[in-house]
């Protein structure tokens, strides 16, 4: 029986190079991720890591943000238009106030300029799925007469998502805490025209 030509992908090896680019990231910052560090941290090679990752290091981290950011998402459905977009925000504000994804995000935006399919990938595959959570939750207040159908949702969703991503690509603003979530959520609420949102969060 002939043996098998060339060297055989390990199963393993994407989930290690994933772990030691987040290793990197929180201990060293960005300006500290190359191939040749996340490969010697793996312990693998450059042509494996290549065989994986043609696009580079903008590639492995896409990877990252996904299996870390999308995999899990929950759409919530507690019955009414403020406690599910309040739930939703809640959840980005976990993950944009995450060490890992403030490491990364700036040099990883910077890095999709040059890669118009991986920014294609980045939106669909990372902000898209949000953005449908954020529709899918007002979609359903309006079939329960909670709000009119809105003029534009794209707005909506920019105008929960947006601070968010700004505080975390420039740390030097504000901490991404729960009163941004509220706030947030409160400007979104008002932009629906529901009838709470002068009062939403009010002690």
């Amino acid at each position: 029986m002939s043996k098998p030509m060339g060297r055989p992908r390990t199963s393993g090896v994407k989930t290690a190079l994933i772990a030691a680019a987040e290793e990197i990231l929180l201990e060293s910052g960005f300006h500290a991720l190359s191939i040749n560090a996340v490969v010697v941290r793996a312990k693998t090679t450059r042509p494996s890591f290549y065989r994986r990752y043609e696009g580079g290091i903008a590639e492995l981290l896409l990877d990252m943000l996904e299996l870390r950011y999308s995999s899990n998402l929950h759409v919530p459905d507690a019955g009414s238009l403020d406690a599910d977009l309040l739930a939703i925000q809640r959840e980005q504000v976990r993950m944009f106030s995450d060490p890992l994804l403030q490491r990364c995000l700036p040099g990883f935006l910077d890095a999709l300029r040059t890669d118009d399919d991986l920014c294609r990938r980045f939106v669909n595959d990372f902000f898209q799925v949000r953005r449908t959570a954020i529709t899918d939750v007002i979609g359903r207040a309006v079939m329960r007469g909670e709000i009119p159908i809105p003029r534009d949702l794209e707005w909506i969703c920019d105008l929960l998502t947006a601070p968010l991503s700004v505080r975390a690509t420039y740390p030097s603003l504000n901490p991404i805490t729960d009163e941004t979530a509220i706030a947030t959520t409160r400007v979104a609420l008002a932009e629906l025209h529901w009838s709470g949102a002068a009062n939403f969060g009010a002690p």
